[in-house]
């Protein structure tokens, strides 16, 4: 501003050093810095709106995937439900004490303590063990949640909306003694190999059987939180025997082209381009249907229980999948087990 002056002021004919102003100079003054001003300050009020959205959603993500974790969390351990409304659940859980979620009006309440607010909405969807939606508290084996939540001055442009599903730990009659062992769902850049690929290319997922008979995946599904998958065979048999294992992955061949797959492993593969929409790196729910549609092996991982280029592998196969304690990267980093026994 100071140089404006001089300039005005050396532009005045006749003026003197230390001169004063004119009443008209002062005007043009003003008027370009009242002009400067009108252009500035809005573009300085939008990205501070902007980083004001932005810090507003994800501090509504944090506080609701807290919450939801432990929703999540406790629903694992039911034994028995005794109400299966859209918004409301109870259930007993393996220390047979009742616990209750409910939508009231704006807040999720755990035992009539409020867990995460505002919420827009809350939806709970139960299904049987035969994959079909039910009412009927007795026959719940597994629970989709929705939930939509806002900041709580309500000035999101629009709520941030999570889904998960979950299956009981209760086991049903008759279920096949099949695990999910090994997810590389975060593979590494294979710069240095035969050529780039997509990442969803070189996903897999290992199976194993711990049971005493064998089993067969002919017509099964595999799905993630957001697309459904035939399983198809590769080569060979669907026929996971006794003590063995399969390999689930999207293309085979691109798959044997960055691993060494175990050959006593059956080759499993899908009628897509990806395992479900490609497995998440932040997380993902994955579920394995038999032929019926009935939920047969489910994990939902979280995206830091590993680096990018380790696989994580399951320590117990009988125990609980969706527990992080359950679960190891790899310690074979960039070979790992597909098709093998874990290194964990």
């Amino acid at each position: 501003m100071k140089d404006l002056y001089s300039w005005i002021r050396r532009s005045r004919t006749g003026d003197k050093a230390g001169g004063g102003f004119t009443t008209l100079e002062i005007v043009l003054v003003v008027a370009l810095f009242a002009l400067i001003v009108t252009t500035v300050v809005p573009l300085f009020k939008n990205l501070v709106g902007t980083w004001e959205a932005q810090d507003r959603k994800l501090e509504a993500v944090q506080i609701s995937r807290v919450g939801l974790d432990k929703m999540i969390r406790e629903f694992k351990t039911a034994t028995a439900f005794t109400t299966a409304e859209p918004d409301k659940v109870e259930f007993k859980d393996w220390d047979d004490e009742d616990i209750e979620y409910e939508l009231d009006g704006t807040e999720l309440k755990r035992e009539g303590d409020v867990l995460v607010g505002p919420v827009d909405n809350l939806h709970f969807t139960y299904y049987d063990n035969d994959g079909n939606e039910t009412t009927d508290a007795l026959c719940v084996y597994s629970v989709k949640v929705t939930m939509a939540v806002s900041d709580a001055e309500g000035k999101l442009s629009e709520p941030v909306t999570f889904t998960s599903r979950v299956t009981m730990r209760k086991d049903p009659t008759g279920s096949f003694a099949l695990a999910i062992t090994e997810i590389n769902y975060n593979p590494p850049d294979f710069l240095k190999k035969k050529k780039p690929v997509a990442e969803q290319k070189v996903e897999w997922i290992e199976v194993y059987n711990y049971g005493d008979t064998e089993i067969d995946m002919e017509d099964w599904t595999i799905e993630d939180m957001n697309d459904s998958d035939t399983i198809k065979k590769a080569v060979g048999t669907f026929i996971i025997p006794a003590g063995g294992y399969g390999l689930i992955a999207a293309k085979n061949h691109e798959v044997d082209t960055y691993y060494t797959v175990d050959p006593g492993a059956a080759r499993l593969e899908l009628d897509d381009q990806a395992i479900g929409d490609e497995l998440d790196d932040a997380g993902d729910t994955l579920t394995i249907k038999d032929a019926d549609g009935r939920d047969v092996a489910s994990v939902t991982y979280e995206g830091g229980w590993s680096t990018k280029g380790n696989t994580i592998e399951r320590i117990d196969p009988e125990s609980d999948p969706s527990e992080e304690t359950n679960w190891e990267a790899s310690d074979a980093h960039l070979t790992y087990t597909p098709g093998d026994e874990n290194t964990v």
